[in-house]
């Protein structure tokens, strides 16, 4: 999986969630209420960073 964030859109979130450069976002998958049956994308103003993805750079991937 490939995740681009704009910079059109990281500039939405800066502004709408009052970040600062090197804040952190948690970015999740979240599933609806009851009777929605559908998932959307959480996302959290993070305090900590924990790596729960590391970045292959030379390969250009995620694992």
């Amino acid at each position: 999986m490939k995740l681009i964030i704009t910079e059109r859109a990281a500039n939405f979130y800066k502004k709408e969630m009052d970040l600062n450069s090197g804040d952190i976002l948690r970015l999740y998958v979240r599933v609806g209420g009851i009777g929605s049956g559908g998932f959307s994308i959480g996302i959290m103003h993070e305090q900590e960073w924990q790596a729960l993805f590391l970045w292959n750079k030379a390969a250009s991937y995620l694992l």
